[in-house]
């Protein structure tokens, strides 16, 4: 298997995976790879999983898990002849007896855990964040749009950049005792300028908008509510989306993300892409009132007006 071994050399060196070298380092052992196709030397380690499985959980049920623990620790070593107390079909002795005469060469266990984790490529969305189990989080606004890499731990996840540096780390978030699904960190923001409560240019724009598509008041509202200061992203993304497919297709869009509840432009966005694969062409004029003085028709001309460039003027001529 890939995550021990990663293949074998000419003259059968074992080209081991580092990762579950280091494993082993943590823990202090040292590997030892079975032979290719020696499916008997495997099926021997297996057998003890089997032997619990056909031997104690089969067939019973349990109470609890605390149940379940107390009846197997009976199972393993106050019963004659069973698990535990056996005597082994290979060896031909007692794993409890063995266990005893081992015991002295054990080494203790460290005192930390191994740190295993999955690593994934992932993009961070235009708003800076990214999804991890269902829930999105904030990473510093200078990576957005970007890739980065995350590692997902037993407890917490890591968001790296290509060259193994670590831009962010969280624990993850309890679903159980907070509902929310976006985890928002202020000093994730600090980079951008800050503009001064009650901007006229956003709220005008915000107001324009409303001004065009009335029906997506609540949808503006969600927005608001669910990305606070990171809004105008969105609302400029709707703008563009607009441009892009025209107001009724807009429209038709936003009202279909209201009623589910995807307060974002992200889901605009996908909703269009879905219902209209192909974009259509169309003119929108600008919000600010003055589409019809800047796009209106334009005049045929005469050509009669340039025939003056057909003619050449006499040249005069010198000796």
């Amino acid at each position: 298997m890939t995550t021990a071994v990663l293949g074998r050399r000419e003259k059968g060196q074992i080209i081991w995976n580092q990762g579950f070298l280091d494993f082993a380092k943590h823990y202090g052992f040292s590997p030892f790879a079975c032979a290719v196709r020696d499916p008997d030397r495997k099926g021997k380690q297996e057998k003890s999983f089997r032997l619990l499985e056909d031997d104690f959980i089969r067939g019973s049920t349990f109470a609890s898990w605390d149940d379940f623990s107390r009846r197997l620790r009976v199972w393993l070593d106050e019963i004659r002849g069973v698990a535990n107390n056996r005597i082994h079909g290979t060896t031909g002795k007692v794993p409890n007896d063995e266990h005893l005469f081992e015991k002295s060469l054990f080494i203790r266990l460290p005192h930390e855990r191994f740190p295993a984790y999955s690593e994934e490529l992932r993009a961070v969305d235009r708003d800076a964040t990214i999804s991890v189990h269902g829930i999105r989080y904030t990473v510093p606004s200078g990576y957005a749009n970007r890739n980065v890499v995350v590692r997902l731990f037993a407890e917490h996840f890591e968001v790296l950049e290509k060259n193994g540096a670590i831009v962010f780390s969280s624990k993850y978030l309890d679903t159980t005792v907070s509902p929310t699904k976006l985890v928002i960190n202020q000093l994730h923001f600090t980079s951008l300028s800050r503009k001064p409560r009650g901007n006229e240019n956003y709220y005008g724009l915000q107001r324009d908008f409303i001004r065009r598509f009335p029906e997506l008041a609540e949808l503006i509202d969600g927005i608001k509510l669910r990305f606070k200061s990171l809004s105008s992203i969105h609302l400029n993304a709707l703008i563009r989306l607009a441009e892009q497919y025209g107001d009724d297709a807009l429209n038709d869009a936003g009202r279909h993300a209201m009623m589910h509840k995807r307060f974002s432009s992200d889901s605009v966005k996908s909703i269009l892409e879905l219902r209209y694969p192909e974009k259509p062409e169309q003119l929108v004029l600008p919000m600010n009132g003055l589409g019809g003085v800047i796009v209106g028709d334009v005049e045929e001309s005469d050509l009669e007006e340039f025939s003056i460039l057909d003619t050449s003027e006499s040249e005069d001529t010198t000796e």
